[in-house]
């Protein structure tokens, strides 16, 4: 059986400074449509994220969370790293976001054009700072149904996505994310803090709604071209509707059902396209021993990115699944 080529996609916390520089430097289509995108953007900031990202004075540890550069960066790289893969011919059938990395998802599909997508994104990141408190999201190792069971946990946050069987994701206030962190440290839990500067996928968003979605139902939608695989509705999507990019940051992200439903319709090759490799390992941890599928990262914190490129290339080349386009 044929596997179906998936593009994902993902979203806020997986960032950091000097994220796919060595594709920047070494690769010309990559090295194009950042600097494109870059210049789209600067002329509506006034700011080039391109020298904020790639600060010389920015390390990979140092926070990276101001979402008027980080949401905007995260969409350059997901969106300059699909080009090149569309340029060698690699054409996805499907694409995947998770979180904003619909986003992407969404301007590959050609759902919204380019120029409105890059507007939605700057609209967000705009409202949520200007209207929105500070929060966090918080990764934890283990089975999801200690959300339910754990009442420290659950009456201090809310639900914010689960990934794999073992791996979720809550949003919380800075006042009860110190609470639990607390907890979380004396019962020797292991969690992680994105960075992050808003609780994405939680209640304590809703004062950007009406804003957000007032700019939304003024924007032209298309069919897209790709169908787009939701990890908000953990279905197929062939057609957005007007409240598409508010629900995809405010309702709970669900990996781990959006992998089973693909599962169940197609083997695939799933082709990660953020900047941490994280969608790949959240397949990794999701697929059946018995599934077919296959799945690549590309970009990555550890500065292989031109020898991943390369690699999946020619991959593709010795299995003959270039496709050209029309």
């Amino acid at each position: 059986m044929s596997k179906n080529i998936v593009f994902m996609f993902s979203g806020q916390g997986a960032q950091y400074f000097h994220m796919g520089k060595e594709l920047f430097i070494n690769n010309e289509t990559f090295r194009k449509w950042m600097l494109l995108l870059d210049k789209q953007i600067e002329d509506i900031i006034d700011i080039s994220i391109i020298e904020i990202m790639y600060s010389n004075v920015k390390k990979k540890s140092d926070k990276f969370s101001r979402l008027l550069y980080s949401h905007p960066a995260i969409f350059m790289i997901e969106y300059s790293l699909a080009q090149c893969l569309l340029d060698e011919g690699i054409i996805p059938d499907y694409v995947f976001g998770s979180s904003m990395g619909e986003f992407a998802a969404c301007a590959i599909a050609d759902a919204l054009d380019l120029e409105n997508i890059i507007l939605a994104i700057i609209e967000q990141a705009f409202t949520l700072e200007q209207k929105c408190p500070e929060g966090s999201l918080i990764t934890i190792l283990g089975d999801q149904s200690m959300y339910e069971n754990i009442l420290m946990i659950k009456e201090n946050s809310e639900l914010a996505g689960i990934n794999f069987k073992s791996h979720f994701v809550i949003s919380t206030d800075l006042e009860r994310k110190s609470i639990i962190e607390k907890f979380l440290k004396d019962n020797n839990i292991e969690y992680y803090i994105s960075p992050v500067s808003r609780a994405f996928h939680s209640s304590l968003i809703e004062p950007a709604k009406d804003t957000y979605i007032s700019f939304l139902k003024k924007q032209f939608y298309k069919s897209p071209k790709i169908p787009i695989i939701s990890s908000t509705y953990a279905d197929f999507i062939y057609n957005i509707h007007e409240t598409y990019l508010w629900d995809i940051i405010r309702k709970p992200v669900l990996i781990n059902e959006t992998i089973k439903k693909i599962e169940s319709v197609h083997e695939c090759i799933y082709l990660d396209l953020g900047p941490t490799g994280t969608m790949a390992n959240f397949i990794k941890y999701n697929l059946e021993a018995k599934s077919n599928s296959i799945f690549f990262p590309i970009i990555t914190p550890f500065s292989n990115d031109l020898a991943n490129f390369y690699k999946l290339k020619d991959w593709f080349v010795k299995n003959n699944k270039i496709k050209h386009l029309m």
